[in-house]
């Protein structure tokens, strides 16, 4: 036990020598010169008609809205970058909006006033965007009452 105590400071310095000469390094890097890349985006104006109800194999009901968007090339799939975004009001009352990135877990309050979670994401493949709304209880997603805007960027070299 005795040995025990003599040990105890040498062993807590060991370990904080040895935890000081493994410092993990990030660097990060600006680029501001040009690189070649373009980024374009695209504002989607999604109105309630254009929304779909479609039906996943285990049974779950979902909203979807595709559209032909043909910068979503082979190569923009091989080599590029596809983000989307959200416009979100969070007060109406003085119409302060945010993007907020897909997927996005979205506050939709029903026709009864009552507030549930709604996922919404997109998906991308050739040629075309779409974007889906489902229920997080896995029930059919609550009517779409207004429009909804969804920026697409599309990042390619």
């Amino acid at each position: 036990m005795k040995l025990l105590k003599k040990l105890t400071p040498l062993l807590a310095l060991l370990a904080l020598l040895n935890t000081s000469c493994t410092k993990e390094y990030i660097t990060e890097e600006y680029v501001t010169e040009n690189i070649g890349s373009q980024v374009r985006t695209f504002i989607y104006d999604v109105q309630p008609a254009d929304w779909k109800v479609a039906h996943s194999a285990d049974g779950r009901n979902y909203w979807y809205a595709e559209f032909d968007n043909f910068n979503l090339t082979n190569s923009v799939l091989e080599y590029g970058a596809v983000t989307a975004d959200i416009l979100y009001t969070y007060d109406i009352e003085s119409n302060a909006q945010s993007w907020n990135k897909l997927p996005y877990v979205f506050p939709f309050t029903t026709v009864d006033n009552k507030v549930i979670g709604e996922n919404i994401r997109f998906e991308y493949e050739h040629e075309r965007v779409t974007f889906v709304i489902e229920d997080l209880d896995g029930a059919t997603p609550e009517d779409i009452l207004g429009e909804l805007t969804f920026k697409l960027s599309i990042i390619t070299k």
